[in-house]
């Protein structure tokens, strides 16, 4: 399955865990431990797999609010 990207900037629109640990330089257990508590804004658990929608992640690093609560 390809990535999904924005076509305005090429960015994914949404991560996997892993590589939101990537991005960010977070621990990928602190960001599995938020999940699976429903505090990481933008995440979705799809089947087996948490995927992060980009934007609202960082639309909560620039605020600090959580568009998802």
């Amino acid at each position: 399955m390809a990535l999904q990207v924005r076509p305005e900037d090429g960015k994914p629109i949404a991560v996997s865990i892993p590589q939101l640990a990537r991005l960010t330089g977070m621990s990928e257990g602190a960001l599995y431990m938020r999940a699976n508590q429903a505090e990481l804004p933008g995440c979705r658990k799809i089947g087996a797999r948490w995927l992060v929608h980009l934007e609202t992640f960082e639309e909560f690093l620039k605020t600090g609010i959580n568009l998802d609560a």
